[in-house]
């Protein structure tokens, strides 16, 4: 017998709090070496899915991979926060401040 559209939708089962992560992420263990900020931006991304925030953490994710790469490039994460907070987008605003107040 043909279905409606609406039929055929109402059958599918979609499971729609499934979380995506990055390929390099290390999700089995914590990696000791691994920064408080470079953490807090991952969990951060992994709620806020903003293609705005998304940006903000590509461009952050190679300058805080590790303490001394922070302390190294500070001048660089802030500029990059800063600018992507001057940004018109509201949906991202407060992940983007939450990470602003992690730099050490």
């Amino acid at each position: 017998r043909f279905r409606t559209f609406a039929e055929r939708v109402a059958d599918v089962n979609a499971l729609a709090t499934r979380q995506i992560g990055y390929l390099d992420e290390n999700i089995e263990g914590e990696n000791m070496q691994e920064a408080y900020l470079q953490r807090t931006v991952r969990n951060l991304a992994r709620r806020n899915r903003t293609a705005h925030f998304q940006n903000l953490v590509i461009a952050l994710k190679p300058l805080i991979r590790t303490m001394p790469l922070i302390v190294h490039h500070m001048k660089d994460i802030v500029d990059t926060v800063l600018t992507h907070l001057q940004m018109e987008n509201q949906g991202a605003m407060v992940p983007i401040l939450h990470v602003l107040g992690d730099i050490p």
